[in-house]
């Protein structure tokens, strides 16, 4: 959901939707009224051969962010930041990986390094980390408390 892709829009016309909003626009931009710009989401609907919400029996899965991007949104960074890059590199340091430390590492543990980004990781974990989606060549958004963080 977080990449350029996902959803349906016109990045021209700042303008995004799900599929389900597009196929009620008739794939139509409301603002300019050409065709949208179909995303991933989209495709992957229309050629599923089932529900792919209610499959039972289903193993669980996370849905992560990756390290670099929590922190860099954590503390109003960019992902080319020295700051965003030293604290990383100090978290993979101490917990050996990026998914050892997003899955498996206690808050508290993670806390004395950085009380912050332990939370973050935390939500990210549980999936409590919203992102409006990406579309027609515009990268998703992180939104932590209330606010959007632009990555790129």
């Amino acid at each position: 959901m977080y990449g350029k892709y996902h959803w349906d829009g016109h990045a021209g016309c700042n303008f995004s939707c799900s599929p389900e909003e597009a196929l009620k626009l008739n794939n139509i931009c409301p603002v300019c009224n050409k065709k949208l710009t179909i995303g991933v989401e989209h495709r992957v609907e229309e050629l599923a051969d089932q529900d792919t919400n209610s499959r039972k029996n289903r193993k669980q899965f996370y849905t992560l962010l990756p390290l670099h991007e929590l922190i860099a949104a954590s503390m109003a960074s960019t992902l080319t930041s020295q700051k965003t890059w030293n604290l990383y590199n100090k978290l993979i340091a101490e917990f050996g990986s990026e998914f050892n430390l997003l899955l498996n590492a206690a808050k508290e543990k993670i806390a004395k390094i950085d009380e912050k980004i332990a939370e973050v990781i935390i939500q990210n974990r549980d999936g409590r980390i919203r992102v409006k989606p990406g579309f027609d060549g515009q990268y998703g958004e992180v939104i932590l408390q209330e606010k959007q963080t632009k990555l790129l």
